[in-house]
Formats: C-alpha cells, structure tokens, sequence
C-alpha cells in the first residue's frame, strides 16, 4: 500500500515537473520567437535603406523593395501569433508591430518612387529627341507617381507618429526615433520633387 502511495506521489511530482518545465520551454521560445523577428527586421531595414536611389535602376529598386516587405509581413504575422507572458514582451510585441506596420506602408511609398524614377528617366529620353508630347505623358504620370507615394509616406508617418511613446520599451526607442527623421527626410524631398515638377511643367 506505501508503495503504490510512494508511486502515485512519485508519478505527481513528475507531472509537476514535467509540466513546469513545458512552461519554461513555451516561454524560452516565444522570446526567441520575438528576437528572431527583431533579427529578420533589422536585416530587411538594411536591405531597404542600403538601396542607392541614384544609381540602381527601377526594376532592381523594386526587387528589393518587395524582399523587404516579405519579410516584414513575416515579422508581423508571427508577432501577431505570439502570446506574450509578460510586459516586456507585451511591450516590445507592441513596438515591432507598429514598427513592421510602418515599413510596409513606407514600402509602398518607395514602390510608387521607383515609378516617379522610371516615368522621369523614359521622359528624358524623350526630351532628348525633343518629343514633347511623349515627354509631358511621362512626366505626368511621374508626377501622379509621386502624389501618390507622398500619399502612402503620409500614411506610414500618421502610424508612426501615433504610437505611445509610454509602451515601448526604452532600448527600442531610438528606433522609432530614427524611423520618425528618415520619414520625415524623406517627406521633404519628396515636398522639393513636387516643387520641381511644378515648375518644369508650367
């Protein structure tokens, strides 16, 4: 009878333990989870802000742009599915949303400036050979390109500017910083591209 009371106990304690360290496993890799999303963010924010507006030519800007936004919708998708088991993963969930939220819609942004780029490109060849015509419908639809990437920029930096400083946790808050200038460069850029349009087609 002590032996089958010391098996059950024994049996007990092993589910006990069992089960405590199941928990501590879950919880291990959901932070790992979080880190290896952070991780796959970095690399596609480098992949974005290391593309040479200058050089590189539509189709290789888009290429890239799209890499980028498959792994940020990666990130928030499995940030999304993540159940977090205390504040600070709450916390740091919270501001990698907002932040791979942000990024697919500058992505869309920068989608619609390599437009403005080939429309503006195709429009000097064409001015090269002094077709106006063609040159105005290349220039137009770049100027309607870049309307509308301003648009979509407006749209990521609404997000962005919207997110309560107060829930990220204080390591992450340089990034969103950081994320808030580039925006707001590239917002004034694009302000300056318009201007100059403005004037070419008057």
């Amino acid at each position: 009878m002590q032996k089958d009371i010391l098996s059950i106990a024994l049996l007990i304690v092993s589910l006990i333990f069992s089960l405590i360290a199941g928990c501590t496993v879950s919880g291990e890799s959901e932070e790992a989870n979080i880190d290896q999303m952070e991780l796959l963010m970095k690399d596609a924010e480098s992949r974005l802000f290391s593309i040479d507006w200058n050089s590189e030519n539509p189709g290789n800007i888009r290429a890239q742009l799209s890499a980028a936004e498959y792994q940020f919708s990666i990130a928030f998708d499995t940030l999304s599915g993540i159940k977090p088991e205390n504040e600070d993963d709450i916390r740091k969930i919270y501001a990698l949303r907002t932040l791979s939220c942000t990024y697919l819609e500058l992505i869309s942004s920068m989608r619609e400036l390599a437009n403005v780029i080939e429309h503006s490109d195709n429009a000097d060849y064409y001015a090269a050979y002094y077709e106006e015509e063609n040159w105005r419908n290349e220039m137009n639809a770049s100027d309607a390109a870049l309307a509308s990437a301003r648009n979509k920029l407006h749209s990521a930096k609404t997000r962005i500017n919207g997110i309560n400083m107060n829930l990220v946790p204080l390591f992450m808050q340089a990034d969103i910083i950081e994320l808030k200038v580039k925006i707001e460069q590239m917002d004034n850029l694009m302000s300056n591209l318009a201007e100059e349009y403005a004037i070419a087609m008057s």
